[in-house]
């Protein structure tokens, strides 16, 4: 791999591109194959992957509106960067088919809804047998009085509680089908993607106009022309889409915050993310003066407060389902205390919060590039576990299990997020070497 420190350009892409489309290829058939051998598995895992692979994409294009808004100087460097993540959404897209073919076996309320309009769709609820046992079934004959003790009595009215439960659940899920359904679901994520591809596009291509002549102030004036609406537009599709893609798993249960819970989670990936690449960059010769210990050290701040905001919005939606204690609302909780759930609810708060809060709090290990890359891996994966957490309960209710297919769809899908973002970086100037802000971001310096 060689690069042009005049030109910043990549006269050579090396074979990173390449690795990663073999491997992103390799996942996507194996998942395939997974597909045919347990569908519900596949799902779930390609739903998890998928939201990760979305929540760094929608980070990078996070990045590049509120760097414009602020009109930060710092972080023009590290704005080409996140502008060639970002430009891989529209790609993304492609792995929402699955999402859409498979919804059934994904939320319950696509068959509920179903149901509630008439068709002959069977509804997988585990539903009582027998709703009235002291009921004669033999064409009319009652049973006699002697025979009903007090155990039959007890058990009648038990069964007789548990499906008016039942029947409660599905009246409440099927009054949201006018929101909860198929068609409407569909629509919904396919605007999110207009909107994250409008806005990402437009950006990248003013961002990649910057590098020729001719570039005016208007035009520069247009970044935050577009970033302005586009951050408001940015807040609301992203709310939505972690209400119907996680949320809507649980249809019964709700959290106002978890929008922004999802959102957070996307900040410390991101985040996360370009740190990784950047090291990886510097270790072979590639940005060592552009992006110095200063940038690291700012990229680790940022890592550092997103994740805060993380375990802010984490416990702020847990306190508030604890104090009112109602039962459709910390059912969601209950269900990630039981069984190997606890163990991995305490690895998340441990290892998402508690001990990247201790140690990632130095100054000395954001300015180490071996430190600070461990811990970019490291919160990447608690990102990942996290919406493990939060997807997989509703497959596996009594305890977590791995499958292969969770390897494999974060390669198939990881690997084509890769090799788009490869691609797009090394065609273009790494950085915006016509930025006027340029030479204060290189010389720039922490207090």
């Amino acid at each position: 791999m060689q690069f042009d420190n005049t030109k910043y350009e990549f006269t050579d892409r090396g074979k990173a591109g390449t690795i990663a489309l073999v491997v992103g290829v390799i996942g996507l058939v194996l998942s395939a194959v997974g597909f045919f051998v347990d569908r519900s598995q596949f799902m779930f895992s390609w739903l998890t992957s998928f939201a990760f692979w979305v929540s760094i994409g929608f980070g990078g294009l996070f990045f590049v509106m509120l760097h414009h808004i602020t009109n930060a100087k710092w972080s023009v460097t590290a704005r080409r960067m996140a502008e060639n993540i970002m430009v891989t959404l529209p790609w993304l897209l492609i792995f929402a088919i699955p999402v859409f073919i498979g919804m059934g076996d994904l939320y319950e309320w696509v068959e509920i809804g179903k149901a509630h309009h008439g068709e002959k769709q069977a509804i997988h609820l585990d539903l009582i047998e027998t709703a009235h046992a002291s009921e004669d079934t033999n064409h009319g004959n009652t049973l006699s009085e002697e025979t009903h003790d007090s155990h039959s009595e007890a058990n009648s009215g038990h069964v007789e509680h548990d499906d008016h439960a039942h029947q409660a659940h599905i009246d409440l899920v099927a009054s949201k089908s006018g929101f909860l359904n198929v068609p409407f679901f569909v629509i919904r994520t396919l605007i999110y993607f207009a909107v994250w591809t409008i806005f990402a596009f437009a950006l990248y291509r003013l961002s990649i106009k910057q590098d020729k002549p001719g570039f005016t102030l208007n035009d520069w004036k247009r970044f935050k022309v577009l970033s302005a609406p586009g951050i408001i537009a940015f807040a609301f599709t992203v709310t939505f889409a972690a209400f119907d893609w996680l949320m809507s798993l649980f249809p019964a249960w709700y959290s106002t915050i978890y929008g922004l819970y999802y959102f957070a989670g996307g900040l410390v990936g991101i985040m996360a993310f370009m740190i990784v690449v950047f090291v990886g960059l510097r270790k072979r010769g590639i940005l060592e003066k552009e992006i110095t210990i200063e940038h690291y050290h700012d990229l680790g701040k940022l890592l550092f407060a997103f994740m805060i905001v993380w375990a802010y919005f984490s416990f702020s939606q847990y306190l508030l389902i604890w104090y009112a204690n109602i039962p459709e609302e910390t059912i969601y909780y209950h269900n990630r205390w039981t069984g190997s759930w606890k163990a991995m609810t305490l690895i998340i708060v441990f290892g998402h919060f508690v001990i990247p809060f201790v140690l990632l709090m130095s100054r000395h290990v954001k300015r180490s590039f071996d430190a600070l890359r461990f811990f970019a891996i490291w919160l990447l994966v608690m990102h990942w576990l996290d919406l493990y957490w939060n997807v997989m309960p509703v497959l596996h209710p009594e305890s977590a299990l791995p499958s292969w297919l969770d390897l494999t769809t974060m390669m198939g899908i990881g690997g084509i997020f890769l090799f788009i973002f490869w691609r797009n970086f090394t065609k273009h100037a790494v950085l915006a070497f016509n930025d006027p802000k340029l030479d204060e971001s290189i010389e720039f310096q922490n207090i």
